[in-house]
């Protein structure tokens, strides 16, 4: 898998190399009289401290970005399960009825979505999803196969493409019976056009009780387009479901659980928090399939899956333990987002036990933060993890609001303060908030660019009485762009500029989406965007990148005056700034999102002076309208460059359509 790393790498190196000594930069070659604005940076007045955290990430199954993507299994629909309708929802001419009267479509594909004859000639196998001697309670369904001559049998081919390596190891598990005995059946890696074959490996099947084998293939050549096939010689029959593969490490000698192609592009950002699993995805499209932590962890064997409300299944072998192994490995603070009992649509079902979902948040924060010395902490530590992963927020419900939510979140944050009087809690922001003391509000935003720039104030008459604000969410939703382009990133960088300018009042910020997959439905909006080859972060990834490295301890109020031709970047100029924890550098943050280069002439009041070199990270493009893609995935990326500046002021010229963080040597 490839990344845009080393060609980022490569580019400050460059970047720094053509700029070096150069005190001020540089005029666009555009044939406008620049406008001109000043910046009076009042060091002096109070400053607000910022969370050094306050920049995080929100990850949820949204388009295939874990099942198919982050987590490395291969193996798309491996129970045949795809359109299993939820347990509280009745079929109604072709659709699902969910008990909030909604029909939701069953996901496309049915039960053999990813799954394809091996054959040479028509009719040489027969292919069934049965229930007959299910597997386990958590599955029930097999695929039969019947070969009636000749080498035949089935293959799954992954999600939009199962790509294969020369020289890659495959660590191969599955289930299988036959109703005869002894029967070869042969594993193989090969591609769709069953023209080339890379790995084989023969197992024999002789029990008409279901087995667990497990192999290891290694792959001879390349191929984006690769299948798993199970085939035999006819006439036979046997059953098979439960079938995973994963790639194996070639420095350890081990499955790889993350695809670290994606995983390495999450923790250069440094997040200051991951909030999972959701989102909607904690609710479902119904609550039988509503998010329960304690059926994604443990044996695959024991876990059913369930619908995603997102309109396709989720295999959970990610699971709750996956969702904290990722924050261990990306040195992040975990942030458990729980169901509050209720639909999206925040409706109280009849029959709603509201302790259900208690004992679930209690003992999925119990999972999480107790020794192991405890029942929770013990069973942790059975599934390899004896150290506390430290749960530090749990979010009550998501985009819920009204009576029903106003009476449910009370009783569950009580539970929670009872039980872990440390751990945060987190209420929803929609429409309304929760009667009572709150700690944290969560507020979602997906408008359009213009709203964004419009409202990058929208914090500065917030109260600094009322609770902390974490932006759960945030990214241009109203967009004609069915790619998304780097507009929407000038716009949304407007907004968390505004954020970070009133940082004692937001003290945590997720973007929307980020992860998309680009073989599922595509979602304009994301900061990663991958297939089954490349992985490469999109312009407002690198905005993510840039804030959470230059960010400030202590921001200052900041004075745009706009004089003359200054007026013309009305709602296209947006600054803020602050200094370092030990108050050696001043980082200024500038979002031109105007057709203009401007002149910037900051000016500091108070004690701080400019001490001579600083650094500046711009992205920027003459054509606002495009973004990285996968043909062009390193076309915006941040430049590096070097100029100085001394005493009180500092002159910068910044570019039409650009986003520039400047680093500046100070003193106090």
């Amino acid at each position: 898998m490839l990344s845009v790393l080393s060609k980022w790498n490569r580019t400050l190196v460059i970047g720094a190399a053509l700029a070096a000594g150069m005190a001020v930069l540089f005029a666009d070659s555009v044939g406008e009289a620049a406008p001109s604005v000043h910046v009076i940076i009042n060091t002096a007045a109070h400053g607000q401290r910022e969370n050094p955290h306050m920049w995080g990430l929100f990850i949820e199954n949204i388009c295939n970005d874990v099942d198919g993507g982050l987590y490395a299994q291969m193996i798309q629909n491996p129970d045949f399960k795809n359109d299993v309708p939820p347990a509280d929802c009745k079929v109604v001419n072709g659709k699902w009825l969910s008990p909030d009267g909604q029909l939701h479509p069953p996901p496309r594909g049915g039960p053999m979505l990813a799954w394809r004859p091996v054959a040479l000639r028509p009719h040489q196998v027969s292919l069934r999803v049965v229930s007959t001697t299910p597997l386990s309670a958590a599955h029930q369904l097999s695929l039969r196969v019947q070969v009636a001559a000749g080498s035949a049998g089935v293959g799954n081919i992954g999600y939009w493409g199962m790509p294969l390596q020369a020289g890659r190891q495959y660590l191969v598990t599955f289930y299988a019976r036959t109703s005869g005995k002894n029967l070869p059946v042969t594993v193989a890696l090969t591609n769709t056009r069953l023209t080339q074959r890379y790995a084989r490996h023969s197992v024999e099947i002789n029990s008409p009780h279901w087995h667990k084998y497990q192999m290891k293939l290694l792959s001879t050549g390349d191929s984006h387009q690769g299948m798993l096939a199970f085939t035999a010689r006819g006439p036979a029959k046997f059953y098979v479901t439960l079938a995973q593969m994963f790639p194996i490490s070639r420095h350890t000698d081990k499955p790889e659980f993350f695809r670290h192609d994606i995983v390495a592009l999450l923790s250069r950002l440094h997040p200051g928090f991951l909030r999972f699993p959701g989102g909607n995805f904690i609710e479902g499209i119904s609550l039988a399939d509503s998010y329960n932590w304690r059926k994604t962890v443990g044996p695959m064997i024991d876990r059913p899956g369930h619908m995603n409300f997102w309109g396709y299944r989720n295999t959970d072998g990610f699971g709750f333990m996956g969702w904290l192994r990722l924050t261990r490995r990306l040195h992040t603070e975990p942030m458990y987002c729980t169901s509050a009992g209720l639909l999206w649509n925040a409706q109280t079902l009849k029959g709603t036990h509201l302790s259900v979902y208690i004992r679930r948040m209690l003992s999925a924060v119990g999972f999480a933060n107790d020794p192991a010395s405890t029942h929770w902490g013990n069973l942790r530590a059975r599934f390899g993890h004896p150290q506390p992963f430290g749960i530090k927020y749990v979010e009550i419900g998501n985009e819920n609001g009204g009576p029903s939510y106003h009476r449910n979140y009370p009783i569950m944050e009580a539970a929670l303060h009872k039980a872990f009087p440390s751990v945060i809690p987190i209420a929803d922001d929609w429409g309304s908030v929760p009667p009572g003391h709150l700690q944290i509000i969560d507020q979602h935003f997906y408008p359009s660019k213009k709203w964004f720039r419009y409202h990058a104030n929208q914090y500065d008459s917030y109260p600094e009485s009322g609770p902390k604000v974490l932006v759960g969410e945030y990214a241009v939703g109203a967009s004609h762009s069915h790619y998304g382009d780097f507009r929407m990133t000038l716009a949304e960088t407007a907004f968390m500029i505004g954020m970070e300018r009133n940082c004692s009042k937001v003290i945590l910020a997720s973007y929307g989406v980020t992860l998309d997959n680009a073989g599922a439905s595509r979602a304009h909006i994301n900061l990663i965007q991958f297939n089954d080859r490349i992985a490469f972060g999109r312009s407002m990834y690198w905005v993510q990148y840039l804030f959470n490295h230059e960010q400030p301890a202590t921001v200052f109020p900041t004075t745009i005056i706009r004089n003359g031709p200054g007026r013309m970047v009305q709602h296209r100029l947006f600054v803020d700034a602050g200094l370092t924890a030990r108050g050696h550098h001043m980082i200024i943050k500038v979002d031109n999102a105007s057709a203009y280069p401007v002149t910037g002439n900051f000016l500091l009041r108070g004690s701080a002076r400019f001490t001579g070199s600083g650094v500046a990270y711009t992205l920027h493009t003459m054509n606002p309208g495009i973004d990285n893609n996968f043909r062009h995935p390193d076309r915006i990326v941040p430049m590096r460059s070097i100029f100085t500046a001394h005493g009180v002021n500092l002159s910068y010229r910044f570019k039409r359509y650009s986003i520039t963080v400047l680093r500046v040597n100070t003193q106090e």
